[in-house]
């Protein structure tokens, strides 16, 4: 999901100069892409914290999926600095509740 994001056509990017977009949109692009780049890093963390926290009984692709799922569910969030925690908590909950079941 977010990981895909990360190659530069897939931004829509336009390196030649002279482009019709101009200066503004190569900075646009580049914002979103240093997002992206944060975003998967977030996605890192919450994966491996996840993931050691489980004692590697939960596979790496199952912890990422969810993680990735949880996070849209926050994409329209106005503020963001807690949407971490909320994805973890939410995830290692759902995750614990899976091995109950």
């Amino acid at each position: 999901m977010l990981r895909d994001a990360s190659g530069p056509s897939s931004l829509g990017r336009r390196d030649s100069v002279g482009d019709d977009d101009g200066p503004r949109h190569r900075g646009v692009d580049m914002a979103m892409a240093i997002e992206i780049q944060g975003m998967n890093r977030v996605v890192d963390d919450i994966v491996g914290s996840l993931h050691v926290s489980f004692g590697g009984a939960v596979d790496i692709e199952t912890i990422t999926e969810a993680v990735e799922r949880e996070l849209t569910r926050y994409a329209d969030a106005p503020i963001r600095d807690f949407v971490p925690l909320l994805v973890e908590r939410d995830v290692r909950a759902r995750l614990r509740e899976q091995r109950a079941g």
